[in-house]
């Protein structure tokens, strides 16, 4: 739209630059996801989450194993939605980013608890509201938000189900946005799973946060 708007109202080479402009922008996202894709991925290597050779580090310092897998990754999720003739945008991009924003909804409410429990413990030199009123109030917040994109979520990522709408009707999406509703919360049970089975869980999180 915008693109269409600059070539009408100014010209052609101000469409043309925008274009140039979100696509070096798009190429910049590209190259930072893959940065920290990649070091998530050695961290938890190092950590032993992962196997050892996510630790793997070239010449350089660069994590070389963990940024392998994370290429390979991301190129197979796009020739799986290349090949089955799926919108880069309108199924790709919705979808993932859909995806994104509730795992980092959930991520945050899962902090503000963390931020309680530890004031729990550790309450020296703080105030109630520190303590507990400003989490407990984020964590509402958060939980409140969470629950109203998982119920939108159709609207969100563009996944309504048949012969609904979802402008009206909650939870109105398609099998394909409930199961892409419940990839964080897997991962969360998962991640939880693989933590009680550690015994150097202390140690796996400081690594993975350094």
């Amino acid at each position: 739209v915008l693109i269409t708007v600059a070539n009408q109202s100014v010209g052609t080479w101000l469409g043309t630059l925008i274009g140039w402009l979100i696509l070096t922008s798009l190429f910049a996202a590209t190259v930072a996801f893959q940065n920290s894709a990649s070091r998530y991925l050695f961290a938890l290597g190092r950590g032993g989450v992962l196997p050892k050779s996510m630790a793997k580090v070239n010449g350089r310092g660069a994590p070389q194993n963990a940024s392998i897998i994370t290429t390979a990754l991301s190129v197979l999720v796009i020739l799986y939605f290349q090949l089955n003739g799926l919108d880069p945008i309108l199924n790709l991009f919705y979808w993932m980013s859909g995806l994104a924003v509730i795992a980092i909804v959930l991520v945050e409410i899962l902090v503000s608890v963390a931020v309680i429990v530890f004031f729990s413990k550790h309450a020296e030199g703080e105030g109630v509201f520190t303590r507990l009123i400003a989490p407990l109030l984020g964590l509402v917040g958060l939980a409140f938000g969470l629950y109203l994109l998982m119920s939108r979520f159709a609207l969100l990522a563009g996944t309504t189900a048949a012969d609904v709408d979802p402008t009206v009707t909650p939870w109105a999406q398609s099998m394909t946005g409930t199961v892409i509703m419940a990839i964080p919360f897997v991962a969360l049970v998962v991640g939880y799973l693989i933590g009680l089975a550690r015994k150097e869980n202390d140690e796996a999180v400081k690594d993975l946060v350094s």
